[in-house]
């Protein structure tokens, strides 16, 4: 956790939000897939991989813009983003396996700010004193890191970590309802269809009339 925060801030940085972020969140369930079967010997279910295809491909469409940039450096880095928080997913499965989530993620985060202090002194921290600063840390620390890490290590305790992975595809589709609704974002056809996509792989991929995520068919 402590790499995935530079890496996917730098990728934006680099490569613009669109492709940063999907790079980095489109990258994470293929990488955390593999890591599944490495670590617990679980193959990829035919339901998984198709979910995840259509998933990445309905995030593509959402996040296309006319404007996007390309940079080597910043993909790679939005590659390594997602491949932490694949490897993050995958061993925090086993974590919740033997203490309580608020624990796991609150030692797991603990530990990443700690990693992190060094970049306190790197780069101009002044922002934090004013109100808007405060109130943007508190926002980050509280609803979009605390609460979420949280839930979705709860989460962890019934479901596979690659199947958890690309149930975070859903990421990408709430920002970009927010901007529309929030913002006055302009959308397109295109970034239409990429949503309904990411929610149909979303819906299919959690509908199992008969048994739990955790007793898919595997090939």
């Amino acid at each position: 956790m402590a790499a995935y925060q530079p890496l996917f801030f730098s990728a934006v940085i680099k490569t613009g939000v669109a492709v940063g972020t999907m790079v980095a969140i489109g990258s994470a369930p293929v990488l955390s897939g593999v890591l599944d079967y490495i670590v617990y010997r679980k193959k990829p279910t035919k339901k998984w991989l198709l979910a995840t295809v259509t998933g990445i491909i309905g995030c593509s469409c959402l996040l296309l813009k006319k404007d996007t940039q390309i940079d080597v450096i910043g993909l790679g880095m939005a590659i390594g983003a997602g491949a932490s928080f694949a490897c993050y997913t995958t061993v925090n499965k086993k974590i919740v396996q033997h203490v309580d989530p608020q624990v796991g993620a609150s030692l797991v985060f603990t530990a990443a700010a700690v990693l992190l202090i060094p970049c306190w002194f790197m780069y101009d921290m002044s922002w934090l004193v004013s109100l808007n600063g405060m109130g943007i840390a508190l926002h980050l620390g509280i609803l979009t890191t605390a609460i979420a890490y949280v839930l979705f290590s709860t989460a962890l305790k019934s479901v596979q970590a690659s199947t958890a992975v690309t149930l975070s595809l859903a990421e990408p589709v709430t920002a970009f309802l927010l901007g529309v609704f929030f913002l006055g974002e302009s959308l397109t056809l295109v970034n239409i269809c990429g949503a309904a996509l990411v929610l149909a792989s979303l819906a299919f991929l959690t509908y199992s009339p008969k048994s739990s995520l955790n007793q898919e068919v595997h090939i």
